[in-house]
């Protein structure tokens, strides 16, 4: 059953952004797979891992970037979050990964996992946010992490993201300009629905607002 909840209101004139957050296989990025196949602009993550590495947790279609092209969002400044060590000292067994101006500039929807969204960089957001929350229990999410066959340590994982968990919650909630779509145990296909009405259908926030408060 659809469970959300939509928080404050929206400035109209300013265009929407989505990010999908929550914890690790809740569904987030079925949910972008699933926006990027109905044509919506969808904007992922970039890494300088040259192949995918299934150890480490992150979006498996990442963009790939050069050492150089990251060193130069890095001096810029023109990242909304990045992680790692610093791209001017990176070796081989370095990596690293975030989310670019240029991306989020160019799309209407994308993942930030849960230990990122506190690192978003306020000071280049001037659109109004909605936070689409994907809150799936641990049953729900070790089944998902048993059926996609993931690699990577589901209790590493667990571990890291609950160092998180009280910033993450404060910070969705008193973000500016930002509203929060919350989701308990949802299937991606409504989710994506949900998310394809917002953005082709601003008319239609007013009617979520008041069907989900």
């Amino acid at each position: 059953m659809l469970t959300a909840r939509l928080f404050t209101f929206f400035n109209q004139n300013i265009h929407v952004k989505i990010f999908i957050i929550g914890k690790h296989a809740s569904g987030k990025h079925e949910v972008l797979n699933i926006c990027e196949q109905m044509g919506l602009r969808i904007g992922r993550e970039f890494s300088n891992l040259s192949e995918y590495n299934p150890t480490i947790y992150m979006d498996p279609n990442y963009l790939k970037y050069s050492q150089q092209d990251i060193t130069n969002i890095f001096e810029s400044h023109s990242y909304m979050y990045i992680s790692g060590t610093d791209p001017k000292v990176i070796d081989s067994y370095s990596y690293f990964n975030g989310l670019s101006y240029y991306t989020y500039d160019n799309s209407d929807i994308m993942v930030v996992d849960s230990t990122h969204v506190c690192d978003l960089n306020k000071n280049l957001i001037q659109d109004d946010i909605v936070f689409v929350w994907m809150d799936n229990n641990r049953d729900m999410r070790i089944r998902r992490y048993a059926i996609e066959d993931r690699k990577y340590s589901f209790l590493d994982r667990e571990d890291e993201e609950k160092i998180y968990d009280a910033e993450f919650v404060k910070t969705i909630y008193n973000f500016k300009n930002s509203n929060v779509l919350y989701f308990n145990n949802e299937e991606p296909e409504r989710v994506a629905a949900i998310i394809a009405a917002i953005i082709k259908h601003n008319d239609l926030l007013d009617i979520f607002i008041k069907s989900f408060n």
